[in-house]
C-alpha cells in the first residue's frame, strides 16, 4: 500500500512539472495590435482621438518559461479638433485641425509564463526597453501651413497578458499596454530651442487592450 501510494506521488509530481512548462531552448515568435477610438464633444461640434499600434517581436527561451528577445513597435495616432471663428463668434463655420503622430520603436523584452490549471493557459508579465523615434505632423488648419516636430529617446514599459495554446506551437494572446515611461528630446531647429520631455503613462483600460498571436516553435 505504502509504495503505491507512493508511486501515484511521484506520478502526479512527475505529471504536474512536465505539463505546465515552455521548454528551454523554444523559439517564440509574436505579434499584436491594438485600435481605439474616441469622439468627444464640443457644443456641437466634435472632436476625435484614434490610435493604432502593432508589435512584432521574436525570442529564445534562455529557462523554462523565460524568454529573452526583441521587440519592434509602431503607432499611428490622430487628432482631429474644431477651430472656432474667433472674428465671428456666431459665425456656424468651423474648420478642423490635425495632429498626426507616428511612432518607432525597437528593444530587447524579457518575458515570464505562469500557467494556470494544466497547459493550456498561462498568465505572463513582459519588462521591456530601448529606443524611441516619433514625428508629429500638425496642421492648423484655416489654410496655414502645416509644420512638424521630431524626437528620439528611450522608453521602458511593463505589461501583463494572458496567453491560451489550441495547441502547444500555437498561442492567442490578450494583453494590456502596461506601465511606460518615456523620455524624449527635441533638437533645436529655426527659432526653437532644444526641449525634453518625460511621461509616465498608465494604460490597464479596455481602451488599451491588444490581441496577438504567438508560434513556438520547436515546442513539443
Amino acid at each position: 500500500m505504502k509504495i503505491l501510494i507512493s508511486s501515484l506521488a511521484l506520478s502526479l509530481a512527475a505529471a504536474s512539472g512536465a505539463q505546465a512548462q515552455i521548454a528551454k531552448g523554444t523559439t517564440l515568435l509574436t505579434g499584436n495590435i491594438g485600435y481605439t477610438s474616441v469622439t468627444n464633444k464640443s457644443g456641437n461640434y466634435d472632436s476625435k482621438v484614434s490610435r493604432f499600434e502593432g508589435n512584432l517581436g521574436a525570442g529564445h527561451f534562455l529557462a523554462d518559461n523565460l524568454m529573452l528577445g526583441l521587440n519592434l513597435g509602431y503607432v499611428n495616432g490622430n487628432e482631429d479638433y474644431p477651430i472656432y471663428n474667433a472674428i465671428d463668434p456666431f459665425d456656424p463655420y468651423v474648420a478642423y485641425g490635425e495632429y498626426n503622430t507616428k511612432e518607432f520603436s525597437l528593444g530587447p523584452v524579457l518575458r515570464y509564463y505562469k500557467f494556470v490549471g494544466g497547459d493550456q493557459a498561462a498568465f505572463f508579465g513582459q519588462v521591456g526597453g530601448g529606443y524611441r523615434s516619433a514625428r508629429q505632423l500638425i496642421d492648423p488648419g484655416l489654410g496655414f501651413p502645416s509644420f512638424q516636430h521630431d524626437r528620439k529617446g528611450f522608453y521602458g514599459q511593463l505589461a501583463p497578458g494572458f496567453v491560451f495554446f489550441p495547441t502547444p506551437k500555437f498561442g492567442l494572446e490578450l494583453s494590456l499596454r502596461g506601465l511606460s515611461y518615456e523620455q524624449m528630446k527635441e533638437e533645436a531647429r529655426d527659432f526653437s530651442p532644444e526641449t525634453k520631455t518625460s511621461s509616465l503613462d498608465f494604460g490597464f483600460g479596455l481602451n488599451d487592450l491588444r490581441f496577438g498571436a504567438s508560434f513556438y516553435l520547436g515546442r513539443n
